[in-house]
């Protein structure tokens, strides 16, 4: 479940990364939240998990943490994917 959330991520980020990357860096911050509803059209559809919610509503009954250092946070109605800035360019480069 994680892998899937973790390859819509990557294809997210290979279009998007450089530029919220560099805004995060004037910014000074160490992390940013990405909303899940962004991913939606980076989704690689599965057997499983035909839509990327039925991944993110696995992941956040176990607890919310996708791997070590990505986790899944819920404000309000929306969920999002908290990622430390400094992994980012690790998906573009």
């Amino acid at each position: 479940m994680a892998e899937v959330i973790k390859k819509a991520l990557a294809n997210y980020l290979r279009v998007h990364g450089r530029r919220l990357y560099s805004i995060a860096q004037v910014t000074g911050q160490d992390y940013i939240d990405i909303e899940v509803s962004a991913l939606y059209r980076y989704h690689e559809p599965t057997e499983k998990y035909p839509k990327i919610m039925i991944a993110v509503n696995e992941v956040l009954n176990s607890g919310g943490k996708i791997d070590e250092e990505l986790i899944l946070v819920k404000r309000n109605d929306e969920v999002y994917i908290r990622i430390p800035i400094r992994k980012i360019p690790e998906y573009f480069e």
